[in-house]
């Protein structure tokens, strides 16, 4: 039997240089997804053969079962696939019979993506009910918002901010019991998180495929229950939404299940992409996969330095992947999520910092790919308390790290730790650096490799840049705060 280690070793190699909690964000490619990406262009090149092996159209029908495995089990027929997030969302409240007086419940601090699908509503009529939220969302204050002319409740899953999860089922026994129908934005948590729709009564839910699904960008999984697809006629049509054959006589007739939302041809690429992704996903076990997020996710809010305030809820009831840290000081949080990225620590700023515990690294890494890997290190358990919590470096006491700005002081330097995310990859040297814009220094770290502090040019903002040396016929370019490799002319 695989270990979970080795299997993230063989299908996540390319992101063991840094440490990776960005999948809120993008997922990194699994390696079979690539290859099957792969496969897929060098299959076009010769697309002839597929003719003549009558293989040239891509059948859905077992991702779409696997899917409905990741969704609790949901037959194939009640999922498709629609081109984005937003699109399944607006797509799902566009189709309702919407009369003059009805409304629309929403939460004050949902996806603007969401928000503007709502909103859009009022000029058919439709009364757009914010439902304030002072830090997250209260689902019995939700449910105050609910009366007898409510049609739909839209709502994240998980809070693309703060990560914030909600109780389905307990959305479910609310919409179910006022009439409205239920529609989830899943995208921040369909890959790592439990979903049943049909044990929870939830509607239609929508997932991007691009982040814990570990797809690619392109297109988005969509549910639809029973009851949406008896209420909810969608507002395109199309050739493959249809029952009637393409090759017959035109006629309105919606195809039987979920795959009425298809309008046209399929993003084959995409969801060639996506399958071998579902199988990983399946492969490890749900279950699994959000046990160990969020045991990474308590080692990593444990061990925050002083200044650094989580702000997702830690109740067990409404954790997720994604952990929301800041300062108080957007500027700070602004250079601080900089300072990680520059570093290897590949985190997200959304008002604050944003950090999924997402799962990539090698067996030393602080993170790994979906709670694959452990975060461990040497002599760690055998350490007294104290060292346990400050973290080891390859059996030496790290020390800190600060990060100062010239020209600019908020407040006093932010101690950023970077023992407490061990072993963040190769780059990283946990000395303390202290430098000013120009200064130079070198010598540092494993021979052959050299440290140079330059400023950014915006701000005078500190980056660290860590060179490695040339592999060869690698050349090497900077873009942005990293740094990426290119083959070089033979």
């Amino acid at each position: 039997m695989t270990s979970l280690s080795e299997l993230a070793t063989r299908e996540l190699a390319p992101v063991h240089e840094a440490a990776y909690l960005n999948h809120a964000a993008s997922s990194p490619l699994p390696r079979r997804s690539a290859e099957a990406l792969r496969e897929y262009a060098a299959n076009r090149e010769r697309l002839f053969e597929l003719y003549q092996a009558g293989r040239q159209d891509w059948d859905t029908s077992p991702l779409r079962a696997k899917l409905g495995r990741l969704l609790g089990g949901v037959p194939a027929d009640r999922v498709a696939f629609v081109p984005t997030t937003t699109d399944g969302m607006s797509g799902a409240l566009n189709g309702i019979d919407w009369r003059p007086g009805d409304n629309v419940v929403v939460p004050a601090n949902e996806f603007p993506g969401v928000l503007y699908a709502c909103l859009n509503l009022a000029r058919r009529g439709v009364a757009v009910k914010q439902v304030p939220v002072e830090r997250h969302l209260e689902l019995a204050r939700l449910a105050e918002q609910v009366d007898s002319r409510t049609r739909a409740v839209a709502v994240s899953h998980v809070h693309w901010q703060t990560g914030h999860r909600i109780d389905l089922e307990h959305l479910g026994r609310i919409c179910h019991g006022s009439g409205p129908l239920s529609i989830v934005d899943a995208i921040q948590s369909l890959g790592h998180l439990a979903i049943e729709p049909e044990q929870c009564g939830i509607d239609v839910v929508v997932a991007g495929s691009y982040k814990w699904l570990m797809g690619v960008a392109g297109t988005a999984v969509l549910y639809a229950s029973e009851r949406a697809l008896v209420e909810i006629v969608p507002d395109r049509a199309g050739w493959t939404s249809m029952r009637t054959s393409v090759h017959g006589t035109p006629e309105l007739a919606w195809a039987p299940g979920a795959s009425r939302w298809h309008v046209g041809g399929q993003a084959d690429p995409v969801l060639i992409a996506l399958e071998p992704s579902v199988d990983l996903l399946l492969e490890i076990g749900i279950p699994v996969i959000t046990r160990r997020i969020l045991a990474l996710t308590d080692r990593l809010a444990a061990a925050l330095p002083a200044g650094l305030v989580v702000h997702s809820s830690l109740a067990p009831a409404h954790r997720s992947g994604i952990l929301s840290i800041g300062t108080g000081d957007p500027a700070r949080d602004a250079r601080l999520t900089a300072e990680l990225v520059a570093g290897g620590v590949i985190v997200a700023r959304r008002g604050d910092a944003r950090v999924p515990e997402c799962l990539h690294g090698r067996r030393d890494h602080a993170v790994t790919h979906q709670g694959i890997v452990g975060v461990e290190g040497r002599d760690h358990e055998n350490a007294d308390p104290r060292s346990r919590e400050r973290g080891r470096h390859r059996g030496q006491d790290a020390d800190h790290r600060k990060i100062e700005s010239a020209g600019h002081s908020p407040g006093p330097p932010i101690p950023f730790r970077a023992d407490r995310v061990r072993n963040l990859g190769r780059r990283t040297d946990h000395r303390q650096l202290v430098r000013r814009p120009g200064d130079r220094h070198e010598g540092a770290g494993c021979p052959g490799r050299r440290r140079i502090v330059r400023p950014e040019p915006a701000d005078g903002h500190v980056i660290f840049e860590r060179n490695q040396p040339e592999r060869p016929g690698l050349g090497r370019h900077r873009q942005g705060n990293s740094v990426a490799a290119r083959r070089r002319p033979q």
